[in-house]
């Protein structure tokens, strides 16, 4: 009788789940985490500096990208990291502990343009969530400058609505989201556009259609919102690189 309770004791602490501490941040300038961003990624400086400032990403001192997460009373639950070095190829990792209903998140900001509190746009991952706001930024940039009125443009466009990342095609950060904020009435999926995606859209739809308005953004070029914006930034440097 004895060794059994041993056994179900030493079971239930290995099965305890581990405290989430987010990883110490690198000293001093983070030129990586900018260089990633920006160079490789094609985010605009504007919207790194948002979030940096912010305190939703940070470099760490493995040199590796920190997507933050917070609950809705500010303290920190989850971070997901993603390696900044392009020469290996590294999966994005969950900090051991996170809590994936608190997945990165950027809420819509009252008084941005096109403030809207009512729609959500989810993705896949925290960089596709950038890069459509990135394109948003570039759409307007466009749509102002072809009616000759470049002085209406507003940079901070992409913060009129809500975007959460899934980290993946769970529901999890999904129903967190709609439980801390009731004014949310219409969800857009935008997750990826390959066999892994489209299904947990599909799925994700039908779950969700009963009490929200739903709708799909596919992405047009390549498989996520992130290849998009890399393909039409590095078209558009090319068409100026040729007309100089």
């Amino acid at each position: 009788m004895r060794k059994a309770v041993l056994s179900e004791q030493h079971y239930q602490k290995k099965t305890k789940k581990a405290e989430f501490k987010a990883p110490p941040p690198m000293q001093g300038k983070w030129r990586e985490l900018y260089a990633y961003l920006n160079i490789t990624r094609k985010l605009p400086a504007d919207i790194i500096n948002y979030c940096v400032s912010n305190k939703l990403i940070y470099l760490d001192v493995k040199k590796r990208a920190i997507f933050c997460g917070y609950d809705k009373f500010g303290s920190m639950k989850f971070a997901e990291a993603k390696i900044t070095n392009t020469y290996n190829k590294y999966y994005p990792q969950n900090i051991e502990g996170s809590m994936k209903e608190y997945s990165f998140y950027i809420p819509a900001k009252p008084n941005a343009y096109g403030y809207d509190p009512t729609k959500l746009y989810v993705f896949e991952a925290p960089i596709d969530l950038l890069s459509h706001g990135a394109l948003m930024q570039l759409s307007m940039k466009k749509q102002c400058t072809a009616v000759g009125m470049s002085e209406m443009y507003r940079s901070d466009c992409w913060l009129g609505i809500n975007r959460v990342s899934l980290s993946g095609c769970s529901d999890i950060a999904l129903k967190q989201r709609l439980s801390d904020d009731p004014r949310i009435k219409q969800i857009v999926f935008c997750l990826d556009n390959d066999e892994r995606g489209r299904q947990a859209t599909e799925k994700l739809m039908s779950d969700y259609s009963a009490n929200y308005t739903v709708k799909v953004s596919i992405p047009p070029y390549g498989k996520d919102w992130n290849d998009t914006l890399k393909f039409i930034v590095t078209s558009k440097n090319k068409k100026q690189n040729t007309e100089e």
